[in-house]
């Protein structure tokens, strides 16, 4: 488990706090050395269905055991999987998309965005993407089925 994703790429800082719809592109399972609870390691990119260049939204954990195992289970639910759905691999959270509520953090001296799990009616700071909160920010991308295809 772990040392296989490289997570250099630093979250763009071209978002500001509010809510984003992400993509999982990255994730990784890991095991707490602390407590050997199980939990993803996930970076979210902003989508772009225009297949725009990948920006970095943020970074989050989702806990499959242990004290957040409850706040992991809402975070998996508004990425689509039912309550106790086993999931195999690390690889099946890949392309699953989410609003997510993102506030300011400061992480190793630098500004970040992380999810505010505290989001009032989301699941753990998560959105189903077919179900954005009103006050949800486009970031400059129109969803999918907004978009003029010409062909």
């Amino acid at each position: 488990m772990g040392g296989l994703v490289d997570w250099s790429p630093e979250p763009s800082g071209e978002f500001g706090p509010g809510i984003h719809l992400g993509r999982v592109a990255k994730c990784e399972l890991k095991r707490s050395e602390k407590t050997g609870s199980r939990y993803f390691n996930v970076q979210f990119v902003a989508d772009d269905p225009l297949g725009g260049e990948e920006s970095t939204l943020c970074f989050d954990v989702i806990m499959l055991e242990g004290r957040g195992r409850s706040i992991g289970q809402g975070k998996l639910k508004a990425l689509g999987f039912e309550e106790g759905e086993a999931i195999e691999s690390s690889q099946d959270l890949i392309g699953r998309r989410a609003w997510l509520a993102c506030a300011r953090e400061t992480y190793n001296g630098k500004e970040r965005l992380k999810v505010d799990i505290s989001a009032e009616g989301s699941l753990c700071g998560y959105w189903y993407e077919n179900s954005p909160p009103p006050e949800a920010a486009t970031s400059g991308v129109a969803p999918v089925d907004s978009i003029d295809v010409p062909f």
